[in-house]
């Protein structure tokens, strides 16, 4: 499959490193370096960074892990009725198995989807050994990496991002959350009312949620909740490991890209689109001000 270049318009923030570095404290970043031998026995070395900060209110739902083969961040989908579970949201729940299951499985692709699939369904029985309601059922999102000899191999389902080597993004635009985000867009300008937009949008989203996993709704999408996922919400791209410089997986709380490849650059443009939109309802719509974000950089 081929990788979709430039999906996102590169920031203008992000140009000047020293500028970035200026505005942002990188006191949350954490680095770490691991060696990993590629397919013809030479030892690379990997230079992963990450940085994850969850919304103002509530819980940080992004989970993010890696090892010297696999990288992995995932963004948790809490059930309609906000149950939790010892104090746990099931979006928390279900990124952590996500992540967990991906650095521990040798597999990718559809194969990988499966079981990460398999391992949620299990998490809801564990959790509630009763029949699960819909609305009732969590699950995430997720963007994976994994090296297996001298081939990366990138699976993703739903809308956390990849970008190769500064350039190229692979990411889910879900038209799901293009309407609702509209729709708040448009209750705001009719009644000024910010504060109450989340709670007025939140039943239609309740109602788009049942396009989930559904191949043959216009507006259907994958998520890992535990139910089938169709092969046609897999996205899958093999690339030869020489030719991967850079990885980036990035939540969809960052939703400006920017040029450089630095945490304090995604940070940089982040802030910049805020204050030129900080309610999320003119240039940058969404259903809410405020969402987790969470950035993995790896350099080979």
């Amino acid at each position: 499959k081929r990788i979709h270049r430039d999906r996102f318009k590169p920031h203008p923030e992000g140009r000047s490193s020293n500028a970035i570095n200026k505005h942002i404290s990188l006191a949350g970043v954490k680095r770490q370096s691991i060696t990993h031998k590629s397919g013809n026995q030479r030892l690379d070395r990997m230079r992963v960074e990450t940085f994850s900060e969850g919304k103002p209110e509530g819980c940080n739902e992004d989970r993010h892990g890696f090892n010297n083969r696999a990288l992995v961040v995932a963004d948790g989908v809490t059930s309609l009725t906000k149950r939790l579970y010892d104090g746990k949201s099931g979006g928390e729940i279900a990124a952590k198995v996500v992540v967990q299951q991906c650095i521990a499985c040798d597999v990718v692709d559809v194969d990988l989807v499966q079981i990460l699939t398999q391992s949620v369904d299990t998490a809801h029985t564990i959790l509630s050994p009763d029949p699960i309601a819909d609305d009732e059922r969590f699950g995430a999102v997720f963007a994976s990496a994994r090296i297996k000899g001298d081939v990366v191999h990138l699976t993703y389902v739903g809308d956390v991002g990849i970008r190769i080597n500064g350039r190229d993004v692979l990411c889910e635009r879900l038209k799901v959350d293009d309407i609702t985000g509209h729709m708040r867009s448009q209750y705001i300008a009719l009644t000024g009312d910010v504060e109450g937009s989340r709670a007025w949008v939140s039943p239609h989203i309740a109602q788009l949620r049942k396009n989930a996993n559904d191949p043959t709704s216009f507006l259907g999408y994958g998520v890992i909740d535990g139910r089938a996922v169709p092969a046609t919400f897999v996205k899958y791209v093999a690339l030869p490991r020489e030719d991967v410089k850079t990885i980036e997986l990035f939540s969809d709380g960052y939703y400006v890209i920017p040029q450089q490849v630095e945490i304090a650059a995604w940070e940089c443009a982040y802030e910049q689109a805020q204050k030129e939109d900080p309610q999320r309802c003119q240039k940058h719509k969404s259903t809410k001000a405020k969402d987790d974000r969470t950035i993995l950089i790896a350099r080979f």
